[in-house]
């Protein structure tokens, strides 16, 4: 430089793409570190300077890993069906006053089918009796005449 400093400009390469980057990844990754000084304190300083910067990149790439992992995670889970809840059983639908009524009037109706009329009960004791006489035929073959 003019002043009799001297710059000194580092390009980091990445090696080894056992990790997959994108574009955007690599190029914050690959900024170039540039150095100015004299050339005493060039070498008294640049080695504390050069580990820590790239101590920083070291750090940069491991965010940027985990934020892909946690992408790709993220990603399956979302391609991957959702687990479903046991179904619940649906419950009856809530009948109305009007429908309960009817139910209990069909019930009764049903209960009374087999009883008669208060009036009709003596006919149909006379009935009944007339049916269960036994006929002069079912007599003579129960006498094995």
């Amino acid at each position: 430089m003019d002043d009799g400093r001297i710059r000194v400009i580092y390009l980091p390469k990445i090696t080894g793409d056992k990790i997959k980057l994108g574009d955007a990844d690599k190029s914050v990754l690959q900024n170039p570190f540039i150095l100015k000084g004299t050339a005493d304190e060039l070498d008294t300083e640049s080695p504390a300077k050069i580990k820590e910067w790239v101590s920083k990149l070291k750090e940069g790439k491991d965010n940027l890993v985990q934020i892909q992992e946690e992408l790709d995670k993220a990603a399956k889970a979302k391609k991957a069906p959702a687990k479903k809840a046991p179904a619940k059983k649906a419950a009856p639908p809530r009948k109305t006053a009007a429908q309960k009524k009817a139910e209990a009037r069909a019930k009764q109706a049903e209960e009374m089918e087999g009883q008669g009329d208060l009036f009709e009960s003596s006919n149909r004791l006379e009935e009944k009796k007339a049916t269960e006489q036994p006929s002069l035929e079912d007599e003579v073959a129960e006498l094995g005449i």
